[in-house]
């Protein structure tokens, strides 16, 4: 999944490097977060 992530921001922001990692790690927090509430949300 981090693998994806980083791809799609590579070639959403790849003029600028220092954005992509900048901005990538809070959207991966964002996506391990997401994920998280919708397996709770399939446990229920």
């Amino acid at each position: 999944m981090g693998t994806i992530c980083a791809q799609l921001y590579n070639h959403a922001f790849k003029p600028s490097y220092e954005f992509m990692t900048f901005h990538l790690s809070d959207f991966n927090c964002w996506i391990l977060s997401y994920t998280q509430i919708v397996h709770k949300w399939l446990n229920l």
